[in-house]
């Protein structure tokens, strides 16, 4: 059993140390000034495409160089979506849907977007699961496209949101639309999240009773959902609430906000695995987090005329498109700007490991603690004061987040329970 304890209190001196690390988004320099980056896609570490109409961009150096694809067809469809299940075959879709199946190179017309009265019409959002299945999300709510033959045929859906922003392709029976408006199904409000489609229609998923425009959906798994958009302002007041609403349990309990105070509406989120996560704004601002969703940190300064629309994370390799010709790779820090965080701040908690009982100290005056564990799962929530003692006895072994939310920072740590 000491064995056992001390290895993973090992785990949790490495995971901290790990966490610790700073890293810096750096600006990739390039020749394409003035374009619009609508959508980011890496099907593996290395190769990645922009959708930056009216061409298309592919990087093999994990985001660092990047090509363009200057095509009549590119040129012809405009697309602002690109889509990727493999690194060779792909989907860029405008006015037209293109295929790919030499990495860009060179490309085929499969169909052309009309709406359901015949006219017209543009791809804004799709992604494929796989070469031949996919959705497709036209900028009107009256586009929206099934296909399962790699876009040979497109059958259309109806949408389940007046006003549909991003669609989030999980498996073959699962795909997830956010947006805004209500629906021809009557799902009033203005958060979607719906799951398990069937032949015959959207089944409602549980969603969050709050005002938000959403604009992304990131899915970590069918528990672990994050929506994010605009906010309305708060009544009274020029300032806007949190633009993230987030759960760790299907939606069976109440939608979680995070601590952190997040200004300006969010634009595109994408999170690694169930605790680490990013997302951009329109102030075009980067902003990661460890646990979940419940904080976050400023990890790059932006400005108001580069606002983020997409990120991209696959592996070790993690971009952000967004106008202007904007595109942004993580890396580890170098050198660091006066304002871009270099550390975590954390708080004293002991003992660790612990087989149950954690004394906490989160600092002077009063704070509030959360808890959660390695999948980000919400496990308690307490006041505390300048040393609060929390019980995980009820609990499983494992590894757990402290979060501690104090009037001047948010700090936390990771603790072990063993048995």
């Amino acid at each position: 059993m000491r064995t056992i304890a001390l290895a993973l209190f090992v785990v949790v001196l490495w995971t901290e140390e790990v966490m610790s690390q700073s890293y810096v988004w750096e600006q990739v320099n390039h020749r394409f000034g003035g374009l619009t980056f609508y959508d980011v896609d890496f099907p593996n570490q290395d190769t990645g495409f922009v959708a930056a109409p009216p061409f298309v961009l592919r990087s093999i150096d994990a985001g660092r160089t990047w090509h363009k694809f200057e095509l009549p067809l590119l040129t012809a469809s405009h697309p602002e979506a690109v889509s990727f299940p493999t690194g060779r075959v792909g989907y860029a879709a405008g006015s037209t849907v293109l295929k790919t199946t030499d990495a860009g190179e060179t490309w085929t017309r499969m169909q052309t977007v009309l709406n359901d009265k015949g006219g017209a019409s543009h791809i804004s959002s799709m992604d494929f699961g796989s070469e031949d299945n996919g959705w497709l999300m036209g900028t009107d709510w009256t586009t929206f496209y099934r296909t399962s033959d790699g876009a040979a045929s497109l059958e259309r859906r109806v949408a389940p949101c007046g006003a549909c922003a991003s669609v989030r392709y999980v498996n073959d029976s699962s795909v997830f639309v956010v947006g805004w408006g209500s629906s021809t199904f009557g799902m009033l409000g203005s958060l979607f999240g719906v799951a398990g489609y069937r032949p015959h229609g959207w089944s409602n998923f549980p969603r969050a009773a709050v005002d938000l425009e959403a604009l992304d959906v990131e899915v970590a798994s069918m528990r672990h959902i994050w929506v994010a958009g605009r906010r309305a302002r708060r009544s009274g007041t020029q300032e806007y609430s949190n633009h993230i609403v987030f759960t760790h349990d299907d939606g069976a309990t109440p939608w979680k906000e995070p601590i952190t105070k997040l200004p300006w509406p969010i634009t595109a989120i994408a999170f690694v695995d169930t605790l680490r996560g990013f997302f951009g704004d329109q102030a075009g601002d980067m902003y990661g987090t460890s646990d979940g969703g419940f904080t976050w940190e400023r990890e790059y300064k932006g400005n108001a005329k580069q606002p983020i629309k997409d990120i991209a994370v696959k592996g070790n390799t993690i971009i952000a498109v967004g106008d202007n010709s904007l595109i942004l790779r993580r890396s580890e820090l170098v050198s660091v700007a006066e304002d871009v965080p270099t550390h975590h701040p954390t708080i004293r908690l002991y003992p660790n490991p612990t087989t149950g009982a954690v004394t906490v100290e989160p600092g002077p005056g009063p704070a509030q603690l959360i808890v959660v564990d390695v999948l980000g799962t919400f496990v308690m929530q307490l006041p505390a004061e300048s040393k609060t003692t929390i019980d995980l006895s009820a609990f499983p072994p494992g590894m757990y987040r402290v979060i501690a939310q104090t009037s001047s920072a948010v700090r936390s740590e990771t603790v072990a329970v063993v048995r």
